[in-house]
């Protein structure tokens, strides 16, 4: 029958009670072409519809998953039949999740679900152990949903909060970009200024996250259309280094806690990205080396940075033993900076140098009296003596009078602790990964040579 037939209300009746009936059938064909029959009889509008009533009994509980995949290809979406569709998903059957993932991509809009339920449904689709059911998820159901956003991958970000699901969302974009070219990757990426970077103001979590796994993916593909288009995105390391230090550093500590979180997030994608530089050129190597050495010892930066630092020093340090050794220092300058001590005189101290210096300006005033009457006798060959014995005295009382001030010296002074933007910086737990990183690596190379001279 087309969509416009129009039937009597006797004849829909015994149709209605018919197929309800016929929906417990022992037979599992029998039931299931009573829900085809009862498709077009539902009123998903209506709360209490008998006709959906029995279809979510069937879709959660029918033993035959033929029937299951029914119910999923005849049931009208609602806000009742949502949570049920949902729970498919996780259907022991590849066929059923398949028809649930296919159901969401064509009859339910990404808005009509909790940020929490579209992060569950990607990460479980895009995970699915079928083939199957992975292509309808990458093929269908994220395309259908990025549709809804103009085919904007960063505005398609911000339905999926990547500050908590990062690993999620990369998924998502290296997925979406398979379906492209590199070309029109990057021809749909224009966030970038001149200088090939983001600025300031448009620096979003979403917008830095698209362009790091973007480049990430053109470096993965490793063919010269790749490496040419991430040339285009990418800007040299030295500039970008300066980019990083000026955004990282420049932050305003009046702002809420919800934006300095996203400052967070944005400075661990720059810096994941700066990992993915080819370092071969000697003054940017030289650059990035420094500006992770100052992060690491600033105390603007946050713990949360520690990690994709360590990350970022140790691809610039390849040497186990010099990157260990390059961290070690690192943590002993953070944790015992060098600082300037003054040490004062004491009274006795004092004492004693006024009294050297107040027998220093008698003997000077008797040898100033001794050369004005040399000069006055006309005896030259003593009062040259004269004049430089009082030189000589004059010396050493700028030496004494050089003792009075406080003697400085360089030391090493140990902090358990520091403010680091108004919040407890407890170095105990936020730098021992640095160390950890380092020793881990190092032990992991001379298991590696262990092994290798065992084997051979």
């Amino acid at each position: 029958m087309s969509y416009d037939a129009v039937i009597d209300d006797e004849l829909f009746q015994k149709i209605y009670e018919s197929m309800l009936e016929r929906l417990r059938d022992k037979v599992f064909s029998v039931r299931i072409q009573a829900v085809l029959s009862l498709a077009r009889l539902q009123d998903p509008s209506n709360k209490n519809c008998p006709v959906i009533e029995a279809y979510l009994f069937h879709l959660s509980h029918d033993p035959c998953h033929d029937v299951r995949r029914a119910v999923l290809n005849c049931i009208g979406a609602s806000t009742k039949t949502l949570g049920s569709i949902l729970e498919r998903t996780r259907d022991v059957k590849d066929t059923v999740r398949r028809a649930a993932y296919s159901f969401l991509a064509q009859k339910v809009h990404i808005r009509s679900l909790t940020i929490a339920q579209r992060i569950r449904i990607l990460q479980e689709g895009l995970h699915d152990r079928s083939d199957a059911v992975r292509r309808v998820v990458e093929q269908n159901l994220l395309p259908a949903w990025l549709k809804l956003y103009n085919n904007n991958m960063v505005d398609f970000l911000r339905c999926l909060d990547v500050q908590d699901s990062a690993e999620i969302a990369q998924l998502v974009l290296n997925t979406l970009f398979k379906l492209h070219t590199p070309r029109e990757l990057v021809a749909d990426f224009n966030l970038l200024s001149e200088e090939k970077i983001i600025p300031k103001k448009n620096a979003s979590c979403e917008s830095v996250l698209f362009w790091c796994c973007l480049c990430q993916y053109l470096k993965s593909q490793k063919t010269i259309t790749a490496d040419e288009c991430i040339e285009s995105i990418l800007p040299e390391l030295t500039p970008y280094c300066h980019y990083m230090k000026e955004y990282i550093l420049n932050l305003d500590e009046n702002l809420d806690i919800e934006t300095k979180l996203e400052h967070e997030f944005v400075c661990q994608q720059l810096l994941i990205l700066a990992g993915e530089y080819d370092l071969g050129d000697q003054a940017g190597r030289n650059c990035l080396n420094k500006l992770v050495t100052d992060l690491l010892m600033s105390p603007k930066v946050e713990a949360t940075l520690v990690k994709p630092l360590a990350a970022c020093y140790h691809k610039i340090h390849t040497n186990p033993e010099n990157c260990f050794t390059g961290l070690t220092e690192i943590i002993a300058d953070v944790r015992e900076p060098i600082m300037t001590v003054e040490n004062e005189l004491t009274e006795e101290e004092k004492r004693k140098i006024e009294l050297k210096l107040a027998k220093l300006r008698v003997d000077m005033n008797i040898l100033r009296e001794e050369l004005e009457n040399c000069i006055k006798n006309q005896n030259f060959t003593r009062a040259q003596e004269v004049k430089e014995e009082l030189a000589a005295l004059e010396t050493k009382k700028e030496l004494q009078q050089k003792e009075f001030q406080p003697l400085s010296q360089e030391v090493r002074v140990e902090k358990d602790a520091m403010k680091v933007n108004h919040l407890e910086f407890d170095f105990n737990s936020s730098y021992k990964y640095i160390y950890f990183i380092s020793m881990y690596t190092v032990r992991v190379e001379y298991t590696s040579h262990q092994f290798e001279e065992a084997y051979y």
